[in-house]
C-alpha cells in the first residue's frame, strides 16, 4: 500500500465510484460480498488498491498548499515538476500572529502602514522522491490543500 486506507467515512461518499472500481476488477456486487466474507485478506487488498487510486488521483490535482503558523505561512505552488516555495515570516518577538488574522487585506494593511515588518523569500525545487509522495508527506505534516490566494499575495511582495 502507498498511502494509506481510507476510512469508512471517507469511502462512503465514494460508493458509486467503487462500485465502478469493482466491476473493472472483473467483479459483481455478489463476487464482493463472497470475497468480503471467505477472502478478508483480499478483501483488504482490494480496498487498499482502491483507496492507492483515490488518493493518487486527489494528489494529482494539488495546485497549491499552505501551512499558516503564527510567525510564519509557507504556500506552495504544486507544478507538474518542481513545487515552488513563497513564504512570509516575522520576528519571533513580534506580537501579531499570522494564524490569529489571517486576513489578506489587513496584513496588507499592516506592511503599507509599516506597521508590520516580514521577510519574504521564494525557493523553487524539483520533488524529492517524486510529486506524489512529497505531496502526501506534506498533507501528512500539517499542510492543508488551498487555493493559491497566499502564494499569489506573497508573490507581489517578492
Amino acid at each position: 500500500m502507498k498511502y494509506h486506507k481510507l476510512s469508512a467515512a471517507e469511502l462512503e461518499p465514494l460508493e458509486a465510484e467503487f462500485i465502478k472500481f469493482l466491476i473493472v476488477q472483473g467483479l459483481d456486487g455478489s463476487d464482493w460480498n463472497k470475497i468480503k466474507a471467505n477472502e478478508p485478506n483480499e478483501a483488504e487488498a482490494v480496498m487498499e488498491q482502491f483507496s492507492d487510486m483515490v488518493i493518487e488521483r486527489s494528489l494529482l490535482n494539488i495546485k497549491y498548499l499552505e501551512l499558516i503558523m503564527d510567525k510564519a505561512i509557507y504556500t506552495f505552488q504544486c507544478a507538474e515538476t518542481e513545487i515552488k516555495l513563497n513564504a512570509m515570516t516575522i520576528d519571533s518577538d513580534s506580537a501579531f500572529s499570522f494564524s490569529k488574522d489571517t486576513s489578506i487585506e489587513h496584513i496588507q494593511g499592516l506592511l503599507a502602514n509599516d506597521a508590520l515588518r516580514v521577510n519574504v523569500f521564494t525557493q523553487t525545487k524539483s520533488y524529492q522522491p517524486d510529486r506524489n509522495s512529497e505531496l502526501y508527506g506534506m498533507l501528512n505534516n500539517q499542510f492543508s490543500i488551498s487555493d493559491g490566494v497566499w502564494f499569489t499575495a506573497i508573490e507581489k511582495l517578492i
